[in-house]
C-alpha cells in the first residue's frame, strides 16, 4: 500500500509555507526597526482582555513569542505594546 503522505502526493508545500513566512517576517521587521524584542524577564500582574486576530498573526505571534523564550504568548504581547506605546 502506498503511503498517503510521500512527497509527490504531499498536498502541504513546505517550501512554499517557508517562502510565505519568510515574507511575511521581512515586512514585520521593515515596521518594527527600532522596537527591541523582549526577553522573559519582566514579571507584573496583568488584566485580563480579549482580542481577535487572524489566525496567520496568531500564529506569527506565537513564533516569535518561542524564538525569544517566553512560556506566555500574552506576556510577550505586553512587553513588545509596552515598548511600543512608550516610544
Amino acid at each position: 500500500m502506498a503511503n498517503p503522505l510521500n512527497h509527490q502526493n504531499q498536498m502541504f508545500d513546505q517550501e512554499s509555507a517557508d517562502e510565505q513566512m519568510s515574507n511575511a517576517f521581512s515586512k514585520t521587521s521593515e515596521i518594527v526597526k527600532n522596537i527591541q524584542l523582549p526577553s522573559a524577564d519582566n514579571h507584573e500582574r496583568k488584566q485580563t482582555v480579549t482580542y481577535t486576530l487572524r489566525p496567520s498573526v496568531k500564529e506569527g505571534i506565537e513564533n516569535l513569542s518561542k524564538q525569544q523564550g517566553y512560556k506566555s504568548t500574552s506576556a510577550f504581547v505586553d512587553e513588545l505594546l509596552g515598548q511600543i506605546l512608550t516610544k
